[in-house]
């Protein structure tokens, strides 16, 4: 797997971190899918938020997503079993995009 970390403004919003995935996801031609804690009908405790991001196409892969505000931590990665001929590459371009985005909220 590998994964970037960013360290995130303190008022770093759930909203402000869905406003971009969507953003970066309709340039790159994938969608955002709520996961874990988010899709829940019961939600689970913590305050971690977690989202999949992919391709539209089979075999672009996933990206995903984790965000917690309680360290203001998030997590881009790629898992060895989903990379697909697409995440790879974007998912470093996903962690440059939120390191910038979240600086200027």
């Amino acid at each position: 797997m590998e994964t970037i970390t960013l360290a995130t403004p303190r008022n770093l919003s759930r909203s402000d971190v869905e406003s971009i995935l969507q953003q970066w996801a309709a340039v790159q031609g994938a969608c955002v899918t709520p996961r874990g804690r988010l899709a829940r009908r019961y939600k689970t405790e913590g305050a971690s938020m977690h989202w999949h991001i992919a391709g539209h196409r089979i075999g672009m892969g996933t990206v995903e997503v984790t965000y917690n505000p309680d360290t203001w931590k998030l997590d881009v990665s790629v898992h060895d079993n989903r990379p697909g001929g697409w995440a790879t590459t974007p998912y470093r371009d996903l962690g440059k995009t939120l390191s910038k985005r979240s600086k200027t909220r």
